[in-house]
């Protein structure tokens, strides 16, 4: 009998893999109509994750979420950074 790391994946085993990759895709705010990682009535949210203490937040990711959040008819433009340790969550207001 040969190990499981030399066996073929079952049909099941592949679709499992490609639905979960589409999912991170449509969740990742890659489509025109789905902006951000997710969105409440009022507010857009997107994460920021790192395995590192630390993360770099630019401007220009900022203002893209404000747009993001505009072109979607939200309100509230939100972001959470996701640390080993942390987690920040905040509301982006521009000056």
């Amino acid at each position: 009998m040969l190990p499981n790391y030399m066996k073929q994946d079952s049909v099941k085993k592949t679709a499992n893999k490609k639905e979960a990759k589409v999912f991170k895709h449509l969740c990742s705010g890659a489509l025109d109509i789905a902006k951000g990682d997710f969105s409440t009535e009022d507010s857009l949210v997107d994460n920021k994750s790192t395995k590192y203490k630390s993360i770099r937040v630019t401007e220009e990711m900022l203002q893209k979420i404000i747009e993001d959040a505009l072109a979607m008819g939200k309100r509230n433009s939100v972001i959470i950074l996701d640390l080993p340790n942390y987690y920040v969550v905040g509301r982006i207001v521009k000056k």
